[in-house]
């Protein structure tokens, strides 16, 4: 009878220390993570608390069928080889149990994913619509639509808003002649030519001097009437009249200042008879070389626009570096004549109130 009753006592202990190792792996559905401390659940995302046997954030619920670790992990058997796995949701918490020859679905993605996902597929202007059934629906910013390699590409202007630009950037006289992928092409109408700054002017007839004698018995009459040389654009006008020529380009870009220079020659030429004010014509100087670097930054960047997306935004980059170093230039030009240019000699007139 004593060793009956000693087996039974050790059985006894025996099975009460399985059922606590059972119960120390084990979480009961539906309780709190063990150790658990509400106070600092504000540490903490959604679906987790924290427990103070971990000193960390631990899942809340572990799904049904599951237990939890020494790590207080919610698992559904691989930690014990148990013929079960652990399926997890987007946000890394257990949600359900399968038996090992079953795959968990996969999870759907997140925003941030589905935006990664858009760029990659379609191009740096695209966006993500919404997400259905784990799908990411995309689409393109406004003003852009997907060609036929999914690609999100600049609408093609329409011949209205090409006329628009062309009148912006080439004055009334000029006209559409064509669209070329995203490119409004623009021509001078008839009897105007384009000049390397404003755009279409009118083709006039100009002698550089003309002298008309009229005589009669009782009276001789002599008419002289002097005009500025027309513009030739083989002809380097930068720099001081009669003096070394300067660079008539700006030096990192495609602008060319020259029609900008022979403007401003023009201008102090003719300072007396148009009553034109060195302030005048040196502000005019300045609002030509910049038209000229934004005409040659419209032609770059749509130049970089009927690149591939990804060219897109480093050409863009270097256009605006370009244009800023244009502009520099610009300036410098512009501080030069305004500072030296009566010293010099090169402005004529004196005391002319500003035009």
């Amino acid at each position: 009878m004593e060793v009956k009753r000693e087996g039974i006592i050790f059985m006894g202990v025996f099975t009460l220390f399985i059922f606590l190792v059972i119960l120390s792996n084990l979480s009961i559905i539906g309780a709190e993570v063990p150790g658990h401390n509400p106070d600092l659940d504000y540490k903490c995302g959604e679906g987790r608390q924290w427990s103070r046997s971990t000193v960390g954030c631990e899942q809340a619920v572990c799904p049904e069928g599951a237990g939890r670790t020494y790590g207080l992990d919610c698992n559904c058997g691989e930690a014990w080889g148990r013929p079960f796995r652990t399926c997890y949701d987007e946000k890394g918490l257990a949600a359900y149990c399968i038996s090992n020859d079953q795959e968990c679905e996969k999870p759907p993605p997140t925003e941030k994913e589905c935006q990664a996902s858009c760029v990659e597929y379609h191009g740096p202007e695209a966006y993500v619509r919404d997400i259905v059934d784990g799908v990411c629906m995309c689409k393109c910013e406004e003003g852009y639509e997907e060609d036929e390699s999914l690609l999100c590409v600049k609408i093609p202007p329409t011949e209205d808003e090409c006329q628009e630009y062309c009148v912006e950037y080439h004055g009334p006289n000029s006209f559409v002649s064509d669209i070329v992928g995203n490119a409004c092409m623009c021509k001078c109408k008839d009897g105007y030519v384009e000049d390397e700054s404003l755009g279409c002017i009118k083709i006039t007839a100009i002698t550089s001097s003309t002298t008309t004698t009229t005589t009669t018995t009782t009276t001789t009459t002599t008419t002289t009437t002097t005009f500025y040389e027309q513009y030739n654009p083989s002809k380097n006008y930068c720099g001081p009249e009669g003096k070394a020529s300067g660079p008539n380009t700006a030096v990192f870009s495609q602008a060319s200042f020259n029609f900008a220079c022979y403007t401003h020659d023009k201008c102090y030429a003719e300072c007396e008879k148009n009553q034109y004010s060195q302030e005048y014509c040196d502000s005019e100087f300045l609002r030509i070389m910049d038209s000229s670097c934004d005409n040659t930054r419209n032609q770059l960047v749509n130049e970089c626009n009927r690149m591939a997306w990804y060219y897109r935004i480093p050409c863009k980059a270097k256009v605006l570096g370009q244009m800023m170093a244009c502009r520099s230039q610009a300036r410098a030009y512009f501080v030069g004549v305004s500072v030296l240019g009566e010293p010099l000699g090169s402005y004529p007139c004196q005391s002319i109130p500003i035009a």
